[in-house]
């Protein structure tokens, strides 16, 4: 009985150390003493501590979990929720990483201009934005079918006009649609001059060159030019010895005031404005009726000295103002392209227009000349 007694006594107590064992470990996952470590080692480095990082860990802890703790280590990529330790304060910030954008493949484009759109979250980042180089009407860089422009080489003639509204034909007047184009003037079919016109960022450019038919002795061919920026304001013009030559327009008029300004005023309102070879039409919509068979907006007066039922338009200077007594407009998508006027029955004045935002000027190479040689 009493070995029997014995026996369970030390039954007992091998059960009692089973379970005090499995106490002590049924509240960690996988720790260190499980696993014939030490839980508490101070030297242990640890690279990827989970989400519940051990708080008492003084290893180099490289990627704090979202629940680090008071670790003591280097601590490079802090979590959302890191610990008050000084891995979370000092640590390093060897992961950071500048956003790259990426674009696509294909081109995207308009009118002008081709590019490569973004495919990141910056849909207005845009790379190789450049114009458009047709060959044969087809874009070389990108495959964009060439739209219709006017160009030098357009039969005017055959053109048919857009039919517009009073807005829209005023809008077609309007001189900002001038500021990059090309002018040419033909007198009784003959090419008579061309004016250029350009604006760039820094400057505006002007270029007059008159080429009198051969059966006019009266007049000379003529080369004359303007360039204007912020401070300044050039003149390009040949000499009687017809050399080129470049003027301070601005310094006229310390020479000579009033002959200055009247100069500076008269020469830029005559270059500047596109109503130096085209009457502005541009209030007298209702003047003019649609013909069909021209495909073109027409406007018939009297050839009558008097003036009686004719246009008379602003001129280039105030007191010349021009009547005249026939007119044809030809539109097209939006910007002018043809204007036959007469002013009287015997000569009649072709205007083609083209090149718009694709002119260049260029100017000659000149000489300064002293402006007080000039007054």
């Amino acid at each position: 009985m009493k070995i029997k007694k014995v026996v369970m006594a030390i039954c007992a107590t091998l059960l009692a150390a089973v379970s005090f064992g499995v106490a002590a470990c049924s509240g960690c996952n996988s720790c260190n003493s499980c696993n014939g470590g030490s839980q508490n080692n101070q030297n242990i480095t640890d690279d990827t501590t989970g989400d519940n990082g051990d708080g008492d860990n003084q290893g180099n802890d490289d990627n704090a979990g979202e629940n680090g703790g008071d670790d003591q280590g280097n601590n490079d990529n802090a979590g959302e929720n890191g610990g008050n330790g000084s891995g979370s304060e000092t640590g390093g910030d060897d992961n950071t990483q500048t956003h790259t954008h990426t674009f696509a493949t294909k081109w995207t484009w308009d009118e002008t201009y081709h590019w490569h759109s973004a495919t990141c979250e910056h849909t207005d980042e845009v790379a190789d934005r450049a114009k458009h180089v047709y060959v044969d009407g087809l874009c070389s860089v990108c495959g964009a079918e060439e739209p219709f422009r006017l160009k030098e080489d357009t039969d005017f003639d055959a053109l048919i006009s857009d039919k517009v509204t009073a807005e829209e034909w005023q809008a077609a007047f309007d001189e900002e649609n001038f500021k990059n184009v090309t002018l040419k003037l033909l007198v009784d079919n003959e090419t008579y001059a061309t004016f250029k016109k350009e604006y760039r960022e820094d400057a505006q450019f002007t270029l007059m060159q008159a080429i009198p038919p051969e059966n006019t002795d009266s007049l000379m061919p003529t080369e004359i030019g303007t360039e204007t920026t912020e401070n300044n304001r050039w003149m390009y013009q040949t000499n009687a010895q017809g050399d080129s030559i470049k003027i301070d327009i601005n310094a006229l008029a310390s020479v000579d005031e009033t002959a200055g300004e009247t100069y500076i005023d008269a020469y830029d309102n005559w270059m500047s404005s596109y109503e130096m070879v085209c009457p502005n039409f541009g209030d007298f919509f209702e003047w003019f009726t649609y013909d069909e068979e021209l495909g073109a907006y027409v406007f018939e007066g009297t050839d009558d000295d008097n003036y009686d039922d004719d246009i008379e338009t602003n001129a280039i200077f105030a007191y010349w103002n021009e009547h005249y007594w026939r007119a044809v407009v030809k539109i097209v998508d939006g910007k002018i392209a043809y204007i036959e006027s007469q002013i009287n029955s015997t000569n009649i004045y072709y205007i083609h227009f083209y090149d718009y935002d694709y002119t260049v000027v260029e100017l000659p190479e000149a000489e300064i000349v002293d402006v007080s040689q000039i007054y």
